[in-house]
């Protein structure tokens, strides 16, 4: 099974991880193919990356995507 997501991919936290809370936002830096469905993110406005499960990430819609015509 391909991974969820690529690196570049931007995503959204599901829940708290830690020291990031949950909706907080980040960009995919690296896919561990070792290990199924682990990330390395890092993450707006907290230093570092970190490693998180793909079950704990969800897509993070560009801010014009929820926007409908009027």
């Amino acid at each position: 099974m391909p991974p969820l997501f690529r690196p570049g991919d931007r995503v959204k936290t599901r829940r708290p991880l830690r020291a990031v809370p949950a909706g907080a936002t980040g960009t995919i830096i690296l896919v561990f193919l070792s290990a199924r469905d682990v990330y390395l993110v890092r993450f707006d406005d907290y230093p570092g990356a970190r490693i998180v499960r793909g079950g704990d990430l969800a897509p993070a819609l560009p801010p014009t995507a929820g926007l409908r015509a009027a």
